[in-house]
Order: structure tokens, then C-alpha cells, then sequence
């Protein structure tokens, strides 16, 4: 009953803000550390290619999220409305063999659809979580290139 009890403080305590943070300092320490090691030329190719991937995950994003504004402008969702409502309008005057096959239909539609957001959604957040990550070492790495300027 004691080793649960501790199991179950340390899975609580684990996801704590306190212990969060003692996470990402050990994670900044870590990757501070690789960084410093680096010469100064490693460093100066790191400093690159962390800017122009952040560069570019960022046009990317940009692109994307125009898209979707362009799709919302073009009435694209109005599309998938008259979809639905032609459907219901016709699942009303079908007969009893016909409407379970159109209620199949349906079902498959709004499944794909959904799937379709949910897959946008995930893609968005896989993107601003890989910028924020990038911009995080970017400007570790400017921090290290500073102070050994100053050096």
C-alpha cells in the first residue's frame, strides 16, 4: 500500500508545474552544454541551419495558414453544407432501403470530414510546436555566440 502511495505522489508531483520546470532547466543545461563545446565555426553551421529551418517552418506555416483563409473566403465550407443538406432532403423522401444506405453515406462523410479537420488541426500544432522549438535554440545559440564575441 506505501510503494502505491509513492507511486502515485510521484506521478502527481510529476506532471507539477514545479517539477516541469525542473525538467526543461535540466533539458537547457543539457543542450547549453552541447552548444559551448561546439567551435566556433560548428557553432557559426548550427546558428545556420537553426535560422533558415526556422525560416522556413515559418514561411511554411504562413502559406498554410493563408490556405485556409483563401478556403474559408472561397466558401469551400459552404460546399460541405449544401452536401449535408442535399442529403437530408433526400434521406426525407426515401424509402426505408434507401435511407439506411443514405445514412451510411452520411456517416462516411462527416467521419472523413472530421478526420480531415482533426489532421489540419494536428498539422498546425506540429507546426507551431517545431517553430517554438527552433526559435528556443536560436536564440540559445545567439547567446553563446554573444558572450564569446565578448569575449
Amino acid at each position: 500500500m506505501n510503494n502505491f502511495k509513492q507511486k502515485l505522489v510521484k506521478a502527481m508531483m510529476y506532471v507539477s508545474l514545479q517539477e516541469r520546470e525542473k525538467r526543461w532547466y535540466a533539458k537547457y543545461k543539457k543542450e547549453r552544454e552541447y552548444y559551448e563545446q561546439m567551435a566556433d565555426d560548428m557553432l557559426t553551421c548550427m546558428y545556420i541551419e537553426v535560422k533558415s529551418k526556422l525560416e522556413q517552418k515559418t514561411q511554411m506555416f504562413s502559406f498554410l495558414t493563408i490556405v485556409i483563409l483563401l478556403a474559408g473566403l472561397a466558401d469551400i465550407w459552404e460546399f460541405f453544407s449544401k452536401f449535408i443538406l442535399s442529403f437530408a432532403a433526400s434521406m426525407a423522401s426515401a424509402t426505408t432501403a434507401d435511407f439506411d444506405v443514405q445514412k451510411v453515406g452520411v456517416c462516411l462523410f462527416l467521419i472523413i470530414f472530421a478526420l480531415a479537420v482533426i489532421v489540419g488541426f494536428a498539422i498546425i500544432l506540429s507546426s507551431l510546436d517545431t517553430i517554438y522549438n527552433l526559435h528556443k535554440r536560436l536564440l540559445l545559440i545567439e547567446d553563446i555566440r554573444e558572450k564569446r564575441q565578448a569575449r
